[in-house]
């Protein structure tokens, strides 16, 4: 395979430009903690040995990082930058004297594809791992963001009515549809699943939807992949919002040792939860009396029966006047004492107790994944300003601006020789 390396360089004017590259320099640094050498690997079959000259892939990535590291804001834009910018040239590895135009980089998109651009996404996210950037036993969090397709929302009409119709409309971007965030707030576009680590807020693996479907079918697909591409890491806990309130979501993820942590849904609920016949249970994993709706209180844990917990009607307060004090206990101080399975109610009590402070505590670091979001969202990273079409087109997009996220993080967590 033949491609065109910096041995093709000016080297005079290579060394009087070396100047121009500043030391601290962060993407120099960012792109020098990073091992390339994956890329040839994973893309010399998609070269031939005869024809002409190929630019080398590694430069050709780079340089698209630079549109998603807040360099160049396209990759036209990308194109001029480089035929004069000998900062960024350095960067890339281009020769001064012939750069890539725009038309190169569309055509590595598509000759590289939406799958190898997620293999490099995978090889990143390894090597943020190996330099310890990722803990290999974590806590993770689910959830999914939107952005708006790069094309008309409304459709081009195809039919010959002169006024306001419900006819069949053409889109730009076929694979894009209409998703609803909230009651009074719709988008015309895709959805981007992501499963991160809470700790470095970096995304482990990604799924890229239309618009239309719902967060809870992506929960299982995204544990499994994330699992295949790094079956070194172990996941304690999962955080996810009530949209994922799905017992299938619940038994998958305690099947594999992972507690979820996912408030109930309160369109599921209506408020309070029943468990048998005498106990309500609301959204805060609070205990009550179905009879009175008094309060009940935890009274610990039987590690020997498969964890079953204990639960007692108060003995002091309330319960003096309740009218079947008689009935569950008499004069006794515990009132009736009721026991639950977590294991036989994955949803309602599940490997760490619902409303207990651990759940509390690790529920609240779901907010990694909206910082992940919004870190993708920035200016930057670009993900929210797609400038292509298609369901594959926009997976290459996701991926890319993920891969320029973790290409930061890992500069910053190696120090600089």
């Amino acid at each position: 395979m033949a491609f065109k390396t910096p041995s093709t360089f000016s080297w005079p004017i290579y060394v009087l430009t070396q100047a121009k590259l500043h030391p601290n320099d962060p993407i120099r640094h960012a792109f020098e903690a990073i091992d390339w050498s994956f890329i040839p690997r994973l893309t010399h079959h998609l070269y031939s040995d005869r024809g002409a000259h190929a630019y080398p892939p590694i430069s050709l990535f780079k340089a698209l990082l630079l549109i998603y590291l807040g360099e160049a804001s396209s990759e036209r834009d990308l194109a001029n930058k480089l035929q004069w910018n000998v900062r960024l040239q350095l960067l890339c590895g281009f020769d001064f004297f012939h750069t890539p135009s725009h038309a190169v980089f569309s055509q590595f998109r598509d000759r590289l594809g939406e799958d190898t651009f997620y293999a490099i996404l995978h090889q990143l996210i390894a090597q943020a791992i190996a330099v310890g950037r990722i803990q290999k036993d974590t806590h993770i969090a689910v959830d999914a963001t939107h952005i708006w397709a790069h094309s008309n929302t409304f459709g081009i009409k195809v039919c010959t009515c002169t006024e306001k119709c419900q006819c069949l409309r053409k889109y730009t971007d076929p694979d894009a549809k209409w998703g609803h965030k909230t009651k009074t707030y719709s988008f015309f576009g895709y959805k981007i699943h992501l499963l991160v680590d809470v700790h470095s807020h970096l995304p482990l693996d990604v799924i890229v939807t239309s618009g239309e479907v719902a967060d809870n079918t992506q929960a299982i697909p995204l544990l499994e992949r994330a699992q295949a591409q790094h079956p070194e890491l172990t996941f304690r806990a999962a955080s996810m919002d009530s949209a994922y309130d799905d017992y299938a979501i619940y038994e998958r993820y305690t099947q594999e040792g992972i507690a979820p942590l996912i408030p109930l849904n309160p369109r599921n609920t209506q408020g309070k939860t029943q468990i048998g016949n005498d106990l309500l249970m609301d959204q805060n994993g609070t205990y009550s009396c179905s009879r009175t709706g008094l309060p009940l209180v935890k009274n610990g844990t039987d590690p020997k029966r498969k964890g079953r917990q204990k639960i007692v009607c108060s003995p002091t307060g309330c319960r003096t006047t309740c009218p079947f004090r008689g009935e569950c206990g008499g004069a006794s101080k515990v009132g009736k004492t009721f026991y639950v399975y977590p294991n036989k109610d994955l949803r309602l009590i599940g490997l760490i107790p619902r409303g207990s402070r651990l759940w509390k505590v690790l529920y609240a670091q779901r907010t990694a994944v909206e910082r992940t979001n919004s870190g993708l969202k920035s200016p930057s990273h670009q993900l929210n300003r797609p400038r292509v079409r298609g369901l594959d087109n926009i997976q290459t997009h996701t991926y890319l601006s993920i891969c320029a996220m973790i290409v930061k993080e890992i500069g910053r967590h190696v120090p600089s020789e």
